[in-house]
């Protein structure tokens, strides 16, 4: 790599700035890239000096600029009477002429349409850019995500967002056939159910997303979302003070054989899928005078498998398949204890990987795909380690209580709180 763009082999962190307000916020942020969205011409070399004072990086984005007919010209000005790194740009000519001058080149590409990857392609040809950035439009659309673009550098912006995890994560269990299913548990839990080519739509509560595709193929899921999981674990330790840490959670409910018929309702922001009550509160019933820490530590974990159970069995409804065994990653998954009741209410196989952290596992396979590391998703299946199997030890009348007695405590959370009021 053109030893000027090496500052992009680290973690960049870029501020796109369109005042010098803004401008004044990213120099005092952990940016250290600036791209300047400004139209005066005049007062850039000014700013551009204020950031590179900073030893911070500039770029200034030549299809903004007033005044100028010809953009090559800003380009030329750019570059006599700023110290600016380089430019960007959405025109191909425009490009070329600043690499000739010697400006580090980025070529701008708005994500409008399934087509995007094709253009860009079409586009770096043209232009042969340093660097190429991604700009989403204003409506999501859906774009391949598995390709290469020559190695030309990607500045992804506004692409990969929160929600995007739990899709790698998927694609990082090797859920790749319709049918396959995993649980996230993290702060919350996040459940997504592979449903192959086509799209199934939920009629109890369940998202219809995308799975990881690759070139030439849309594939679909169900997603199903618990709001509080790990949550209720960080409660039992930082407000409750009954923990001292989340790893201690387990060793403290494993001192008690059961609840004592208590069951708590985590629902301290609402209930998400497939409930999706907002009014709804966190509750604990059943309690009786020989209720004990530990019971209420048990049966604070126990609820996160409850909410799972729920979603798992909404999922099965909506695609029409049995689920017989879930796959699970996330800090709780190392909880033995969770994991072993997971599979009990649910009557299937519960498998945990060796390496729990599957959404970085998952973008280390969409991006092996895309340079031909792996060949395809049968490749990528034999890399996969299972670190352990729960299998279902529970009875079938066990079971129906237990799940009898979770269906009236959620009964008590969800009547809480009247939504007309």
């Amino acid at each position: 790599m053109n030893k000027r763009l090496q500052f992009f082999e680290t973690e960049p962190i870029i501020a796109a700035v369109k005042t010098e307000e803004q401008l004044e916020r990213a120099l005092t942020s952990g940016s250290n890239i600036i791209f300047f969205l400004f139209g005066n011409i005049c007062n850039i070399p000014k700013l551009v000096e204020s950031v590179k004072e900073r030893g911070k990086y500039a770029f200034v984005h030549l299809d903004l600029i007033n005044g100028l007919a010809a953009k090559e010209i800003a380009a030329d000005y750019i570059r006599s009477f700023t110290r600016a790194d380089g430019v960007l740009s959405t025109k191909p000519p425009i490009l070329r002429h600043a690499k000739e001058i010697g400006l580090i080149t980025v070529l701008r590409v708005f994500v409008l349409d399934s087509l995007a990857l094709d253009n860009i392609e079409k586009l770096r040809a043209a232009c042969n850019p340093d660097l190429i950035e991604l700009v989403p439009g204003l409506m999501p659309k859906i774009i391949r995500q598995v390709h290469s673009l020559h190695r030309t550098p990607l500045i992804a912006g506004g692409l990969i967002r929160d929600k995007e995890d739990t899709v790698s994560a998927l694609f990082g269990q090797c859920c790749f056939e319709a049918g396959d299913v995993k649980n996230t548990y993290g702060t919350g839990c996040f459940l997504l159910m592979h449903t192959g080519s086509e799209p199934v739509f939920s009629k109890n509560g369940l998202i219809t997303t995308i799975a990881a595709s690759g070139p030439g193929r849309i594939r679909y899921a169900l997603e199903g979302s618990v709001f509080t999981a790990g949550a209720a674990v960080q409660w039992l330790r930082d407000e409750m003070g009954l923990i001292s840490d989340a790893a201690a959670s387990e060793a403290a409910a494993r001192s008690v054989t059961d609840t004592g018929g208590v069951y708590v309702v985590p629902a301290f922001t609402g209930l998400g899928a497939p409930y999706w009550n907002q009014y709804a509160r966190g509750t604990i019933t059943g309690i009786t005078r020989g209720f004990t820490r530990a019971q209420l530590i048990r049966a604070t974990l126990e609820s996160i498998a409850y909410q799972t159970y729920d979603i798992c069995r909404a999922m099965e409804s909506d695609a029409g398949v049995e689920l017989t065994r879930l796959r699970v990653d996330g800090g709780a998954a190392a909880n033995d204890l969770l994991m072993q009741f997971q599979s009990d209410l649910l009557g299937a196989e519960v498998l945990r990987p060796a390496c729990i952290e599957t959404t970085a596992l998952g973008a280390a396979y969409l991006a092996g795909l895309a340079v031909g590391y792996w060949k395809d998703t049968a490749d990528i299946r034999q890399n996969r380690q299972t670190g352990r199997v729960f299998l279902p030890e529970m009875r079938d009348a066990t079971r129906a209580k237990l799940l009898k007695g979770w269906n009236r405590a959620l009964t008590t959370a969800l009547a809480w709180a009247d939504m007309e009021e």
